[in-house]
Protein backbone atom coordinates (compact mmCIF):
# COMPACT_ATOMS: atom_id res chain seq x y z
CA UNK A 1 0.00 0.00 0.00
CA UNK A 2 1.50 3.30 -1.28
CA UNK A 3 0.78 6.27 1.62
CA UNK A 4 2.13 8.94 -0.43
CA UNK A 5 2.17 8.39 -4.03
CA UNK A 6 5.43 10.12 -5.72
CA UNK A 7 3.45 13.08 -8.41
CA UNK A 8 6.12 14.96 -10.39
CA UNK A 9 3.11 17.43 -11.48
CA UNK A 10 2.93 18.83 -8.22
CA UNK A 11 5.75 21.64 -7.52
CA UNK A 12 6.40 22.34 -3.30
CA UNK A 13 9.63 23.59 -2.64
CA UNK A 14 10.01 23.64 0.72
CA UNK A 15 13.32 24.16 3.55
CA UNK A 16 16.00 26.46 4.44
CA UNK A 17 19.42 26.16 3.68
CA UNK A 18 22.48 28.52 3.99
CA UNK A 19 24.98 27.98 1.49
CA UNK A 20 27.86 29.75 0.16
CA UNK A 21 28.55 31.47 -3.21
CA UNK A 22 31.82 30.86 -4.74
CA UNK A 23 33.91 33.51 -6.00
CA UNK A 24 32.51 33.70 -9.80
CA UNK A 25 29.46 34.40 -8.07
CA UNK A 26 27.75 30.84 -8.52
CA UNK A 27 25.23 28.88 -5.86
CA UNK A 28 25.04 25.54 -6.49
CA UNK A 29 20.78 24.58 -5.65
CA UNK A 30 20.21 22.06 -3.05
CA UNK A 31 19.21 18.70 -3.73
CA UNK A 32 16.27 18.29 -2.14
CA UNK A 33 15.05 21.18 -3.96
CA UNK A 34 16.33 19.90 -7.34
CA UNK A 35 14.10 17.01 -6.87
CA UNK A 36 11.43 19.13 -7.97
CA UNK A 37 12.51 20.87 -10.90
CA UNK A 38 10.81 18.75 -13.52
CA UNK A 39 12.36 17.93 -16.54
CA UNK A 40 10.53 19.57 -18.69
CA UNK A 41 12.23 22.72 -16.96
CA UNK A 42 15.64 21.85 -19.17
CA UNK A 43 17.66 22.35 -15.61
CA UNK A 44 16.54 26.30 -16.74
CA UNK A 45 15.63 28.99 -13.75
CA UNK A 46 14.20 32.22 -14.18
CA UNK A 47 15.51 34.67 -11.44
CA UNK A 48 14.26 38.32 -10.58
CA UNK A 49 13.95 40.78 -7.76
CA UNK A 50 11.18 39.67 -5.45
CA UNK A 51 9.41 41.54 -2.41
CA UNK A 52 10.83 42.01 0.67
CA UNK A 53 14.34 42.07 -1.16
CA UNK A 54 14.51 38.55 -1.89
CA UNK A 55 15.34 37.15 -4.85
CA UNK A 56 12.63 34.79 -6.84
CA UNK A 57 13.50 31.96 -8.59
CA UNK A 58 11.33 29.35 -11.06
CA UNK A 59 11.92 26.64 -13.08
CA UNK A 60 11.30 27.14 -16.98
CA UNK A 61 8.13 25.47 -16.77
CA UNK A 62 6.70 27.01 -14.00
CA UNK A 63 8.30 30.69 -15.71
CA UNK A 64 6.59 29.64 -18.82
CA UNK A 65 3.22 29.29 -17.45
CA UNK A 66 3.75 33.14 -15.25
CA UNK A 67 4.32 34.91 -18.47
CA UNK A 68 1.27 33.42 -20.23
CA UNK A 69 -0.61 34.96 -17.31
CA UNK A 70 0.93 38.61 -17.86
CA UNK A 71 0.84 38.16 -21.42
CA UNK A 72 -2.76 38.69 -20.75
CA UNK A 73 -2.29 41.83 -19.36
CA UNK A 74 -3.72 44.89 -21.67
CA UNK A 75 -0.52 46.69 -22.99
CA UNK A 76 -2.77 49.55 -23.75
CA UNK A 77 -3.06 50.35 -19.63
CA UNK A 78 0.10 52.34 -18.65
CA UNK A 79 0.19 50.42 -15.39
CA UNK A 80 0.03 46.85 -16.71
CA UNK A 81 2.79 47.79 -19.30
CA UNK A 82 4.82 49.22 -16.39
CA UNK A 83 4.29 45.70 -14.55
CA UNK A 84 5.25 44.22 -17.76
CA UNK A 85 8.36 46.09 -18.66
CA UNK A 86 9.04 45.67 -14.82
CA UNK A 87 9.21 41.92 -14.99
CA UNK A 88 10.52 41.12 -18.28
CA UNK A 89 13.46 43.55 -17.91
CA UNK A 90 14.72 42.39 -14.24
CA UNK A 91 14.55 38.59 -15.56
CA UNK A 92 17.72 36.87 -15.35
CA UNK A 93 18.04 33.32 -17.19
CA UNK A 94 20.73 30.48 -16.53
CA UNK A 95 20.88 27.16 -17.27
CA UNK A 96 22.08 24.87 -14.09
CA UNK A 97 25.96 23.26 -15.34
CA UNK A 98 26.54 19.59 -14.60
CA UNK A 99 27.47 20.35 -11.03
CA UNK A 100 24.01 22.10 -10.62
CA UNK A 101 25.57 25.14 -10.38
CA UNK A 102 23.71 28.83 -11.51
CA UNK A 103 25.47 32.37 -12.18
CA UNK A 104 23.50 34.84 -10.02
CA UNK A 105 23.67 38.15 -11.66
CA UNK A 106 25.19 40.69 -9.32
CA UNK A 107 21.97 43.28 -9.77
CA UNK A 108 20.21 40.90 -8.41
CA UNK A 109 22.55 40.23 -5.51
CA UNK A 110 22.98 43.73 -4.50
CA UNK A 111 18.94 44.33 -4.63
CA UNK A 112 19.06 41.33 -2.12
CA UNK A 113 21.68 42.54 -0.05
CA UNK A 114 23.34 39.15 -0.81
CA UNK A 115 27.06 38.65 0.17
CA UNK A 116 29.20 35.29 0.04
CA UNK A 117 26.39 33.54 2.25
CA UNK A 118 22.89 32.82 0.96
CA UNK A 119 19.95 31.45 2.23
CA UNK A 120 17.46 29.57 -0.20
CA UNK A 121 14.57 28.40 1.13
CA UNK A 122 11.64 27.00 -0.77
CA UNK A 123 8.69 28.68 -0.82
CA UNK A 124 5.88 27.04 -2.53
CA UNK A 125 6.27 27.33 -6.50
CA UNK A 126 9.20 28.77 -6.55
CA UNK A 127 12.65 29.28 -3.96
CA UNK A 128 14.00 32.16 -3.16
CA UNK A 129 17.39 33.95 -2.29
CA UNK A 130 18.08 36.01 0.99
CA UNK A 131 20.67 37.93 2.73
CA UNK A 132 20.86 35.40 6.00
CA UNK A 133 19.94 38.91 8.24
CA UNK A 134 17.70 39.83 6.26
CA UNK A 135 15.64 36.57 6.39
CA UNK A 136 15.76 36.89 9.81
CA UNK A 137 14.72 40.76 9.75
CA UNK A 138 11.59 39.37 8.02
CA UNK A 139 10.43 36.51 9.85
CA UNK A 140 10.56 38.78 13.35
CA UNK A 141 9.07 41.91 11.73
CA UNK A 142 5.46 40.37 12.37
CA UNK A 143 4.08 38.92 15.59
CA UNK A 144 1.19 37.30 13.82
CA UNK A 145 1.50 33.55 14.12
CA UNK A 146 1.14 30.36 11.91
CA UNK A 147 -2.05 29.78 13.42
CA UNK A 148 -3.57 32.69 12.85
CA UNK A 149 -2.71 33.17 9.79
CA UNK A 150 -3.84 29.99 8.67
CA UNK A 151 -7.36 30.71 10.64
CA UNK A 152 -7.66 33.88 8.18
CA UNK A 153 -6.61 32.54 4.78
CA UNK A 154 -7.52 28.59 5.26
CA UNK A 155 -10.14 28.39 7.87
CA UNK A 156 -11.33 25.18 6.42
CA UNK A 157 -8.40 23.31 6.88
Amino acid sequence: MVLFPKKRNKVFFNGTYLHNIDAKGRLSIPAKLRKYIAPEADNTLFMLPGANKCIEVYPKNIWIKRVEAFSALPSSNPDALRLMRMISNRTHEDQMDPQYRILIPVTLLKHAGIGSEILIAGSHNRIEFWNPEAYDEYWNSSEETQESLMERFLPNV
